[in-house]
């Protein structure tokens, strides 16, 4: 699972002392969005997933660091598209990289991946796991990415935040953090008809921007 955009604007990196201090800044906010994370969604993730994410610090890693674990791990990148961070289940650490202005957004977007049901990206399709992911990051991070940057999966995180207007927070958190869809499949059902959730699913994955 990956956050991914279109090229992106680099800052400097060049001094050791501002890489230090970055760094140092990302893992206090990652710890802060942890426990933020981990506090508001608790009722739906299993304590032991809370207890192993709390436990794996982020791997945050310049460009050339990072793509070589992209290369590692087998992530496919299109042309002219830049992974910004990547997740591996609650067993492994977060990866992110620090050439683009959306840190903490991808920060807390991996930690969400983190504490998502097993199988909620398979039963969702990508696409709306993606969106979901991407909803709920910028839900808890507070504020909306920033004007006049590429943003991630813009697609998908609009249609599940009308999702999520629709259907309710209860309905998306059973769905996207115990993998039970059913609450969302039927309150979708009671507004767009049967078969609602299939075939927003089938709508979705023609995006083209999800692997």
């Amino acid at each position: 699972m990956q956050e991914r955009t279109r090229e992106s604007k680099l800052f400097d990196e060049n001094t050791e002392a501002r890489r230090q201090h970055l760094e140092k800044y990302l893992r206090e906010s990652d710890r802060a969005f942890v426990e933020q994370l981990t506090e508001r969604y608790r009722e739906y993730v299993p304590e032991d997933v809370i207890e192993r994410v709390k436990d794996l610090p982020p791997e945050i890693e310049d460009r050339q660091e990072f793509d070589q674990d992209l290369l590692d791990a087998g992530v496919s990148i299109e042309p002219g598209e830049k992974v910004l961070g990547y997740s591996e289940g609650s067993r492994r650490p977060i990866h992110v990289t620090t050439d683009h202005l959306e840190i903490p957004k991808t920060l807390i977007h991996e930690r969400t991946h983190q504490l998502s049901h097993p199988a909620a990206r398979e039963r969702l399709g990508a696409p709306l796991h993606e969106g979901i992911t991407e909803d709920i990051a910028i839900l808890n991070l507070g504020s909306e990415p920033i004007e006049g940057i590429p943003q991630c999966y813009p697609e998908e995180r609009a249609i599940a935040r009308q999702l999520r207007l629709l259907c309710g927070e209860e309905a998306i958190n059973e769905a996207y953090f115990r993998g039970d869809l059913q609450r969302l499949r039927e309150r979708l059902e009671s507004h767009s008809g049967k078969g609602a959730l299939d075939k927003l699913r089938r709508r979705m994955e023609k995006l083209d921007n999800i692997e």
